[in-house]
């Protein structure tokens, strides 16, 4: 399937939902889309702590001003 560039960005997931699947692949596929937003949404959360803890930090700070490292 050329031209899709992220299986998860929203051109992807609309590939993902137009294939015909039989109803039980397409449950399963349905759970793994959601385990996949919730581990999104983790992350996220994770990122804006870690955020938090580094803007009290000197160190932290240095290295996000490096581009390859932030």
């Amino acid at each position: 399937m050329a031209g899709i560039s992220g299986w998860f960005g929203v051109k992807g997931l609309r590939t993902l939902n137009a294939l015909l699947l039989p109803s039980h692949e397409r449950h399963n596929m349905f759970l793994c889309l959601q385990q996949v937003e919730s581990l999104v949404g983790m992350e996220e959360q994770l990122q804006s702590q870690l955020a938090l803890i580094a803007d009290d930090r000197d160190d932290a700070r240095l290295l996000m001003s490096i581009p390859s490292i932030h």
